[in-house]
């Protein structure tokens, strides 16, 4: 259940992320807006991680190994 509550929310955070990046991509022809949106989605990716983390019935190194594969995902699929 957990596994699927955490490849739903990958699956969230790549869309967010992709559609942010479009959204950067449209309004900014030089890339001075890129700072903002680049922390909302790092904020985003934060808040969600942080969520799982307190949600979690895992701990430790499970817990952490689990956690850090989602970003790592995430930039590996852009």
């Amino acid at each position: 259940m957990l596994l699927l509550r955490v490849l739903l929310v990958w699956i969230a955070l790549v869309l967010v992320q992709i559609g942010s990046g479009m959204i950067v991509q449209e309004r900014s022809s030089a890339g001075n807006n890129a700072l903002p949106w680049f922390l909302l989605s790092n904020l985003l990716v934060a808040a969600v991680l942080c969520f799982l983390a307190i949600r979690s019935d895992w701990h430790g190194v499970r817990l952490a190994l689990a956690l850090s594969a989602i970003p790592l995902l995430i930039n590996l699929a852009n």
